[in-house]
């Protein structure tokens, strides 16, 4: 099952309840007017392969229980207002190409992707804190 709400206009914040949609695989609400938080019971999707929340209001930290999602592929959270850091649980995910969180206000360490399977793309709103990799596996906001 998918939801494709993309460019439709959409405000409010995102309800917790939509975690309870158990077989849902796709999950794209991309160029809406979402505010608000991102709901931690999000992280409940056993299914959800594609993650699609960029280009809105969001706000908030990014919440660690969206490393539960192991079958997901592609995880976009860029064009946000996201604050605080990158959670470690993030970079478990085995299955994930491509991490975008790029044009947010985030900061801290990012967590040791896997640089050999997935795609990081991070940059600060501000374009002053780009994301530099030190060496193969860390990465720091400068």
């Amino acid at each position: 099952m998918s939801r494709d709400a993309s460019n439709y206009n959409l405000s409010g914040s995102l309800a917790p309840e939509l975690g309870n949609i158990d077989s849902l695989q796709y999950l794209e609400l991309r160029n809406n007017q979402f505010t608000g938080t991102i709901p931690q019971e999000l992280g409940k999707f056993g299914n959800l392969k594609s993650l699609d929340l960029s280009g809105n209001f969001i706000d908030g930290a990014i919440p660690p229980s969206l490393g539960n999602l192991s079958n997901l592929i592609f995880m976009y959270l860029n064009d946000n207002e996201l604050q605080g850091s990158i959670p470690n649980q993030l970079a478990l995910i085995p299955t994930l190409a491509v991490f975008n969180a790029s044009t947010n206000d985030l900061c801290g360490q990012v967590p040791p992707f896997n640089s050999d399977k997935t795609s990081l793309f991070a940059q600060s709103k501000d374009q002053r804190a780009l994301l530099r990799k030190l060496d193969k596996e860390e990465y720091v906001w400068q």
